[in-house]
């Protein structure tokens, strides 16, 4: 009999794009499916579509629980499933109808753990791809993680792979509210002994301004420095020969910087001023901390955050410029759509 896919999908407050979520996957190609749809307590129609889906295909299982978040809903769905393999779904995406056979196929042909694919942007407007390689790479797990850490061909998301059951033996995510997938993706990386890309497009991301991953700063998405932190960590614990190069070395002040952009860019200074300010006086003490590493070939990059430091106002204007802009885009593309 052949291998059996668990798809996970957390679902929450998304009826506009549900249907066409669930068409994608009842619709592969690759016809052995588990299909687990959590209803994380969704206010909208939600519900009650799924139990629709599951009177229509019997490969559907429905749980309906309070809401918890996106982890707690995947979770959930770990402690049922069966299948062989493991994908993730978000609810307001799709895949391509071969995804499924294309990635096992080459997982199986290459005794393969983990395997990824490409991915487009979808903003109702435009498609954007995004190519991870140009060929079919396998790779070890130190290599895996060099490539995730390093390169980024491997983006921390568990959205545009497939998995491995055993995996996520003894593994769950963490329960919070946002960035879960960031804290756990180098996590399953290291427990698989080879990871494949694949050099095609098959995940669809909906791009919306009212998703969780597109909305402007809130003080949930303060736990991407908590995931830098946890990422330190195991890199000093796991692959310390990787802590001296610049990606890594400069993961944390990074994160900080980019919560500070987007603070400026949702002109939020006046309502966020103290975390504002925590987070500009964290990247001053970061900033002592990597100058006195005195590691060769980043003197650029801490000219950049001496600058921050140097020329605050400058920053600041610079977010808000970006910010303008953003809202001026986003209008535009709002008047579009609906003339057509």
């Amino acid at each position: 009999m052949s291998a059996l896919i668990s798809v996970i999908i957390p679902i929450y407050n998304v009826e506009k794009y549900l249907d066409r979520c669930i068409e994608s996957v009842v619709g592969q190609t690759y016809k052995n499916l588990e299909i687990i749809l959590v209803d994380d307590g969704s206010p909208d129609n939600c519900p009650a579509m799924c139990d629709e889906w599951a009177k229509k295909d019997s490969r559907i299982k429905v749980i309906h629980k309070e809401n918890g978040g996106q982890a707690s809903a995947r979770n959930k769905a770990l402690d049922i499933c069966t299948g062989d393999y493991i994908s993730f779904i978000d609810s307001d995406d799709s895949i391509l109808p071969n995804m499924y056979e294309n990635m096992l196929t080459v997982m199986l042909e290459n005794n393969g753990d983990i395997s990824v694919c490409g991915y487009m942007a979808d903003n109702g407007l435009r498609v954007a791809k995004t190519y991870i390689t140009e060929k079919i790479k396998a790779f070890n797990t130190q290599e895996a993680i060099e490539e995730y850490f390093l390169k980024e061909s491997i983006a921390p998301t568990v959205t545009n792979k497939l998995f491995a059951a055993a995996i996520f033996e003894n593994i769950r995510f963490e329960e919070v509210r946002a960035k879960e997938d960031i804290m756990i993706v180098h996590e399953l990386l290291h427990r698989a002994k080879k990871t494949i890309l694949l050099p095609d497009v098959y995940y669809v991301i909906t791009v919306r301004g009212d998703s969780t991953e597109g909305a402007w700063f809130s003080e949930k998405q303060l736990l991407s420095l908590e995931a830098a932190k946890k990422r330190r960590a195991f890199i000093t614990e796991y692959y310390p020969h990787l802590n001296n190069e610049p990606k890594v070395l400069f993961d944390y002040i990074s994160e900080l910087k980019n919560k500070c952009h987007q603070i400026n860019i949702s002109f939020g200074l006046k309502k966020h001023k103290l975390v504002y300010e925590k987070l500009i006086s964290e990247i001053a003490k970061e900033y002592q901390y990597l100058c006195s590493r005195s590691i060769e070939g980043t003197e650029e990059l801490l000219a950049e955050y001496k600058s921050i430091l140097d020329h605050p106002f400058l920053f600041r204007t610079s977010g808000i410029w970006e910010g303008c802009v953003r809202r001026v885009k986003r209008f535009i593309r709002k008047a579009v759509k609906s003339l057509r």
